[in-house]
């Protein structure tokens, strides 16, 4: 308890030199103090500590240790950690994990991870992976242009709700792409670019609904 009160400490002092004692600690530490250890990463943000919190994330048994080192590699936000991020995304079985690896690639705009979070946008997993479907959505919104296409061409799959919520969020620059799948051959697609136009408001799409 001592040793997790000491770390929790240098977390919040945020000094870069406990970052080399942080990572040898880390090595002997048992599940608790562990967690502590990723979360004082996480609050310094240094990034020596993303090749020990990749090794936790793709190979510790524990889901809540993989789900912390997740959350701080997107914090630290280096280009080292997203193949290592995309990978836990696709492989690992714990929902939360994938969430989280999900939130961690969010505004990356690093086309790689995608492909990954369409998939895991339109996995029609049950309720349990209903998090992670939303955190997927979230991300996708800050990835450019091809995060939105891949949105607007989830709306006619299993993602299509999580997607109409993210699609209104992100407002007018979205209203091209629903105006164009306002055409679509899939009636679930229409429907749902029809009410996320409404939600939006925007006067541009007037004409086309009334067309349409």
């Amino acid at each position: 308890l001592v040793q997790q009160n000491i770390v929790w400490a240098l977390g919040l002092i945020k000094n870069k030199s406990a970052v080399g004692p942080l990572l040898k600690r880390l090595e002997t530490a048992d599940s608790d103090l562990k967690r502590e250890i990723i979360l004082a990463l996480r609050m310094i943000e240094d990034k020596q500590a993303v090749p020990a919190l990749n090794e936790i994330l793709l190979n510790d048994e524990n889901p809540f240790t993989r789900y912390d080192a997740a959350r701080a590699l997107g914090t630290i936000a280096s280009t080292d950690s997203i193949f290592t991020l995309i990978k836990a995304l696709k492989n690992d079985k714990n929902w939360m994990v994938k969430g989280a690896c999900a939130v961690a690639l969010a505004g990356t705009d690093d086309k790689r991870a995608i492909n990954e979070l369409e998939e895991l946008l339109n996995d029609d997993a049950g309720y349990e992976a209903s998090w992670a479907r939303d955190r997927a959505a979230q991300s996708l919104s800050g990835m450019g242009g091809e995060g939105l296409v891949a949105l607007v061409s989830s709306l006619g799959r299993a993602g299509g709700r999580r997607a109409c919520w993210t699609l209104v969020e992100m407002g007018e620059p979205v209203i091209p792409h629903l105006l164009t799948t306002l055409r679509s051959t899939s009636r679930n697609a229409r429907r749902r670019a029809a009410m996320v136009l409404g939600w939006i408001g925007s006067k541009k799409a007037v004409k086309p609904l009334s067309w349409t």
